[in-house]
C-alpha cells in the first residue's frame, strides 16, 4: 500500500470514531454497523505494509495568445514553457544539496527532473510527474522534487500577489542560478502574453491575467530583489535543526527584537547553535529584501565560537 492509500484508511477510521462519539445508545443498529466497520479498519491497518511514497505530481495549464481554448497549444511555446518550468524545479531541487556552480553542468540534475505523463484540459496544458530512476521513497520521505515544487509554487504565488515580505521569505537562501530559472519561466509567459494555473499538493495557483504575470516579472527582477552577505554581531537564542531555523538578537538593536533566520543547507550540524545560546558572536548572514519589504535572513556559516 502506498502513502495516499494508507492516509485514506486512517482518515476513514477517524471519521468512524467521531461518528461513534455522537451515536446514542438507542441507535443500536447504527452503532453496531459503525463498530463493525471500525473493527474491519483496525484489522486492515494492523496488516498494512507501506511500501512506497508515490511520485509527486503537478498540473500546469495555460491560457492566452499561444493557446486555442481546450483544443491545443502552439508547439514552440508549449515546448519552451514546459522546459523552463522543468528547469526551474530541477535547479531548485539540486540546490538543496549545496551551492550550484555558476556555469556548466549541474550535479545530480538527472535525478530531479519532471516528465510529461499526459495533457490537461480546462484550458490546455500538461500533467507532470517527477522522474524517479532510483528506488522508491519510503513512506515518510520527501523527495527533493517535492520540496522544490513546494518552494517554486510559493515563490510564484508571492510574486504574483506582490507580497514583498512573503517573496523575500520564499527566496531567502535560494541559489541565484535556481532563482534565474524561475525568472526565465515567468519571462517566457510575459513575452508570449500567456497566463498559467499550477495545481499541486491540493492547491491551485492561478495567474488570472497578464497583469499578474507582469507583476511577477517586476517583483522577481534583479532590481527588486536585493541580496547582501553581512557580518552581524548577534546572540543566538536557539535553533530548530529539523526545521533548519534559528532565532537571534542583534547586539546593536536597542529594541532587542527577535529575528528568525533559515539555516543554510551548507551547514552540516546546526544543532551546535544550541550549545552556545546567549553568547555574543559575529555570524555571516545572507540578507534578502524585496522592494520595500523587511529583510529576511539566512545563516550561511557557523560562527567561530
Amino acid at each position: 500500500m502506498n502513502r495516499d492509500d494508507y492516509l485514506f484508511v486512517l482518515s476513514e477510521r477517524d471519521s468512524i470514531l467521531s461518528l461513534l462519539e455522537t451515536t446514542t445508545d438507542d441507535d443500536i443498529i447504527g452503532k453496531m454497523s459503525l463498530e463493525s466497520r471500525l473493527h474491519e479498519l483496525n484489522d486492515e491497518i494492523s496488516h498494512i505494509v507501506i511500501d512506497e511514497h508515490p511520485p509527486v505530481k503537478a498540473t500546469l495549464t495555460f491560457r492566452g495568445a499561444p493557446v486555442l481554448g481546450t483544443y491545443g497549444i502552439a508547439a514552440n511555446f508549449g515546448t519552451k514553457i514546459v522546459n523552463a518550468f522543468n528547469d526551474a524545479v530541477s535547479h531548485v531541487a539540486s540546490s538543496f544539496s549545496g551551492k550550484l556552480p555558476a556555469k556548466g553542468k549541474i550535479p545530480n540534475l538527472e535525478n530531479n527532473l519532471l516528465m510529461i505523463t499526459g495533457t490537461a484540459k480546462g484550458s490546455f496544458g500538461f500533467t507532470l510527474e517527477e522522474f524517479r530512476p532510483d528506488a522508491p521513497l519510503n513512506f515518510d520521505e520527501e523527495s527533493s522534487v517535492q520540496k522544490a515544487l513546494n518552494q517554486t509554487q510559493s515563490i510564484l504565488q508571492m510574486s504574483i500577489r506582490g507580497d514583498d515580505d512573503g517573496l523575500a521569505e520564499a527566496i531567502s537562501d535560494l541559489d541565484d542560478r535556481a532563482l534565474d530559472k524561475i525568472r526565465g519561466f515567468i519571462q517566457i509567459l510575459f513575452d508570449n502574453k500567456a497566463t498559467f494555473t499550477l495545481r499541486h499538493n491540493n492547491q491551485a495557483l492561478v495567474a488570472n491575467n497578464i497583469n499578474d504575470i507582469e507583476r511577477a516579472v517586476l517583483k522577481l527582477s534583479k532590481d527588486s530583489v536585493k541580496e547582501d552577505l553581512q557580518l552581524l554581531e548577534v546572540s543566538f537564542l536557539g535553533a530548530l535543526p529539523h526545521k533548519r531555523q534559528c532565532e537571534f538578537i542583534m547586539e546593536h538593536d536597542e529594541s532587542k527584537s527577535i529575528f528568525v533566520a533559515k539555516i543554510s543547507n551548507y551547514i552540516d550540524n546546526p544543532d551546535i547553535i544550541n550549545d552556545h545560546r546567549g553568547e555574543k558572536v559575529i555570524a555571516k548572514f545572507l540578507c534578502t529584501q524585496v522592494g520595500n519589504g523587511k529583510p529576511k535572513y539566512s545563516l550561511r556559516e557557523l560562527p567561530n565560537w
